[in-house]
């Protein structure tokens, strides 16, 4: 996706519920956030964007 959008991974940044699919963007040194589907932690989450955007 980074290629396709001609995009750095200091420009992206990655939230998603699969915790899996987290470590991976991690991985390749994307900004990224496990949002826990369960917990609904939406301040968490707002915290993280506006800390990274």
């Amino acid at each position: 996706m980074l290629e396709h959008f001609s995009l750095t991974k200091e420009e992206a940044i990655y939230f998603e519920h699969n915790p899996e699919a987290v470590k991976s963007a991690q991985s390749v040194g994307i900004n990224s956030y496990h949002f826990d589907y369960d917990k609904k932690d939406l301040s968490a989450l707002k915290e993280f964007l506006d800390m990274n955007i």
